[in-house]
């Protein structure tokens, strides 16, 4: 029996992968202002030419206790 690949199931992946070899590994995350921005960016990571890469905004929280 072999699983589907799913959205989840990736961002599972790439969580381990952050967590057994560093995040750089794992998850990136990029700033940019706006998301025409954050599509030209995502287009030059190498990982664009072989795979997918997501782009998702970030918010932060204000007044979560920091770990």
């Amino acid at each position: 029996m072999t699983a589907s690949p799913s959205p989840v199931g990736e961002l599972n992946r790439a969580v381990a992968v952050a967590m057994r070899d560093g995040p750089k590994k794992g998850l990136g995350l990029i700033d940019a202002a706006n998301l025409d921005e954050a599509i030209a960016i995502a287009g030059r990571i190498p990982a664009a030419t072989k795979g997918t890469v997501e782009i998702r905004p970030l918010v932060e929280l204000e007044g979560l206790p920091k770990i």
